[in-house]
């Protein structure tokens, strides 16, 4: 029987742990719809549904196998004692493809069947519908913008199945009539982020569009527009700023998501 190797929850690689085997790891490929319904005000016998999408769950199975008890108590006491905490990342492979996911434990059974042998099943409610890749992976790097508009052209075309938020870093190198001036930037589908202040050399603009945090020079900083995300296949984004003359360092990361 093949073992699966490199199930990590919160750093803890379960497979690490001596007398453990995983043998499944097994994840909802599409997440059940939840449908919803509830009575309208005033209209007899009007009725109103909401449909969402119900949680994803990854569920873990394997063997717990010793030459005696003792040691299969040990195993047991440490499988469980690793699975503490909450909204944590669980980090497993499907298929060919190492993905991380946010997630909680939902259960856990143990069959224990005599002597040093047993199986558990362990289910993780993840807090997230998408997984997405472990390592991340380098769009633009190094690269400068010394015009505007300009179509800054990405390293590979953006993969997965899923959008996914990239994160951008802008390092303002050389700069003219950066008074009271805007930088701004947008996707494919033309939507936008802008932020509008005084711009210096050696300023850094950070924009996280997962974790929605625009900060300048590490501080938090006002924008207009809002967080956008890459769409599948998308192969540009577009910088502009009302600038005099600019020489911009741009880093732009992300990692692909799969439904």
């Amino acid at each position: 029987m093949a073992y699966y190797s490199d199930v990590v929850f919160d750093g803890n690689d379960l497979t690490a742990i001596t007398n453990i085997k995983i043998i499944g790891v097994a994840l909802d490929i599409l997440p059940k719809v939840v449908l919803s319904r509830g009575k309208l005000s005033r209209q007899d016998g009007a009725k109103i549904y909401n449909k969402e999408f119900g949680g994803k769950k990854i569920i873990v199975t394997g063997l717990i196998t010793t030459e005696d008890r003792e040691d299969y108590l040990s195993a047991r006491t440490e499988l469980l004692g690793n699975l503490d905490g909450v909204e944590k990342t669980l980090s497993v492979i499907i298929g060919d493809l190492p993905l991380e996911y946010t997630a909680t434990l939902d259960n856990v059974t143990i069959n224990d069947s005599s002597g040093g042998y047993g199986s558990f099943t362990i289910d993780f409610a993840c807090s997230g519908l998408y997984g997405r890749d472990r390592d991340t992976r380098v769009l633009v790097d190094g690269g400068t913008v010394s015009t505007t508009p300009e179509d800054i052209t990405l390293s590979e075309t953006i993969g997965g199945s899923v959008k996914t938020p990239p994160r951008i870093v802008l390092t303002v190198l050389s700069v003219t009539g950066g008074t009271d001036a805007y930088i701004r930037v947008s996707n494919s589908k033309a939507e936008e982020i802008r932020i509008t202040r005084t711009w210096a050399v050696d300023d850094q603009l950070i924009l996280d569009m997962e974790t929605k945090i625009c900060t300048v020079n590490g501080i938090a900083h006002d924008y207009a527009g809002f967080f956008w995300s890459l769409a599948v296949g998308d192969t540009e984004v577009t910088y502009s700023d009302s600038l005099t003359t600019r020489s911009i360092g741009v880093q732009i990361t992300y990692k692909r998501r799969y439904l």
